[in-house]
């Protein structure tokens, strides 16, 4: 990070920590009336995401160079300044609550990428169905407990590691995302930003593990269709040439193939052979070489995957600890916003962030040779930044919209609340969205089925609550931009040499498998 920017987001954490206090204190005094402002507004967002979607499709050097300008120029900078001056009072205060929350949402993401980064799993692993089926499980059980953020940045390299051999490998990634950044945080307040505002709402903590039903429902169902297509890709992968030993093979087999290549070599060179002709012909030279290459080839297998029946092993293991630290500081910052009625909503969860994050820069420096073996760089963090930069801008009357007109869509049944919250999360931002259909269930005042009730007093039944919940948190699988370890996920495999789908390629994915899947939840759970 260069110097001048330092300070600049200090005085952004600290000028936060005021607006904020000023923002919730004024919540509680009667609201002003509601700017009435057109759905054209929407359009920058709209904008945006075909943006994100067709120009990297007709010239991708010219986004990747042009994107900052782009973003902020274009979308971010304009609208922030329309609605921060320009649109009354209510879209000021929405403005500000969107630059903090981005501020907030880029250092969370920052912190576990640089934390991540530092961690590296080293020891054989070859990326089989099995193995891949086996991360996406582990993945989606603790993206509920450490962040489907969390989740993602700690075991996304290991696994494009595994698979580096595999030819066709853009799939695994996709329904990694699924999974592990997505679908798997429904379970606690931690895995996901729309269950931890309800936390912060009056939820009890332990009430999103009522639905662990329609987590291992979905789960399974996607895990099994990953494991099937999975299968069929890696049958179609390119068998390793005749006489050679396949990468990713057992590493015994390649010691052994190692050593012929190396006798061969040393029998070509046989300095008796040559003493007696006196030459050395131009096929030997080729024949030696091609040994030698060979054997040089398999060596470096053997450096990246692992000696067979070595245990797998981690280095960097003291980021282990700040990636624990940023778990329970997003954990302290709800449990007191809960008990202390003064405590800031932003500053001291985003202040305990980056210090974590300097910490693992500090005992695992970004150039040091662990960060250079695991391919990490900043790359994609600014990529992230700068493309949800623009999002979060162009959102606001977006969400303007459906707060204050939400109550009118007619939304009334579990199934259109669960659809509703899902649609609008694959593109907008979750967690308000999630807030806005919780304000929209509470309108309809239907008899309590939850055994408790949110802070201000409000209602819900057990079913719209649920439906709610995995919908915001499901359907942000659908789309690139539906949750933010999405896109940064996408930016580390390509970065790692995969090459990932288009916007519109993913979500041919998404149609397919997530799509028919959520009709089923729907049909079994929120009929």
């Amino acid at each position: 990070m260069k110097r001048p920017a330092f300070p600049l987001l200090m005085l952004f954490l600290i000028t936060g920590m005021i607006s904020t206090q000023a923002l919730y204190a004024s919540s509680s005094q009667a609201a002003a009336p509601a700017a009435n402002i057109s759905a054209l507004w929407s359009l920058p967002f709209v904008g945006i995401l075909l943006c994100i979607a067709i120009i990297p499709l007709i010239n991708a050097h010219f986004w990747e160079k042009n994107l900052w300008w782009i973003s902020l120029g274009i979308f971010c900078l304009p609208m922030a300044i329309i609605f921060g001056v320009f649109m009354g009072e209510l879209l000021r205060e929405k403005t500000i609550e969107k630059l903090l929350e981005y501020l907030s949402f880029i250092i969370l993401l920052a912190s576990l990428f640089v934390i991540s980064g530092g961690i590296l799993v080293k020891g054989k692993m070859n990326g089989t169905p099995v193995l891949n089926s086996v991360f996406l499980l582990v993945g989606s059980i603790i993206a509920s407990f450490v962040g489907t953020t969390g989740a993602s940045m700690l075991l996304i390299r290991p696994l494009i590691r595994a698979n580096r051999n595999r030819e066709r490998k853009a799939h695994i990634v996709i329904f990694f995302i699924f999974l592990v950044s997505n679908i798997g945080g429904v379970l606690t307040p931690l895995g996901d930003p729309p269950l931890f505002l309800g936390y912060l709402q009056g939820v009890p903590f332990e009430w999103t593990f009522r639905l662990f039903p329609q987590w291992i429902f979905t789960s399974s169902i996607v895990l099994v269709i990953f494991f099937v297509y999975d299968n069929i890709m890696y049958r179609r992968e390119k068998p390793a040439a005749p006489g050679e030993a396949a990468e990713g093979s057992d590493s015994g087999d390649l010691i052994k193939s190692i050593g012929s290549d190396i006798n061969a070599a040393i029998d070509l060179l046989n300095p008796d052979q040559h003493a007696v002709q006196g030459t050395i012909s131009r096929r030997l030279l080729v024949s030696v070489n091609e040994r030698l290459t060979s054997a040089r080839g398999k060596i470096k297998t053997l450096n990246e995957t692992g000696i067979a029946g070595s245990s797998i092993g981690l280095e960097g293991k003291i980021n282990l600890v700040f990636l624990a630290g940023v778990v329970f500081i997003v954990f302290m910052q709800g449990f007191l916003l809960k008990k202390v009625a003064w405590w800031p909503h932003f500053g001291p969860q985003e202040v305990g962030m980056l210090i974590m994050l300097g910490l693992s820069l500090v005992f695992t420096p970004a150039k040091s040779g662990l960060r250079i073996e695991n391919g990490f760089t900043f790359q994609p963090i600014k990529e992230v930044a700068l493309i949800f930069a623009g999002i979060f801008a162009t959102m606001i009357p977006a969400l303007y919209i459906l707060e204050t007109k939400g109550a009118s869509l007619g939304i009334v049944e579990p199934w259109q609340f669960f659809w509703a919250a899902g649609g609008l999360s694959s593109f907008l931002d979750n967690a308000p969205t999630y807030l806005t259909f919780v304000s929209v269930g509470k309108s309809l005042h239907l008899p309590n089925t939850l055994n408790f009730v949110f802070n201000d007093g409000g209602t819900l039944t057990t079913p719209i609550l649920a439906a709610i919940s995995c919908g915001a948190v499901f359907m942000g699988a659908n789309t690139y931009i539906g949750n933010g370890p999405n896109f940064m996920v996408r930016s580390i495999a390509e970065e790692q040499g995969v090459k990932m789908p288009s916007f519109f390629g993913y979500m041919l994915y998404s149609g397919l498998v997530l799509i028919p899947t959520f009709i089923l939840v729907t049909l079994i759970f929120f009929r």
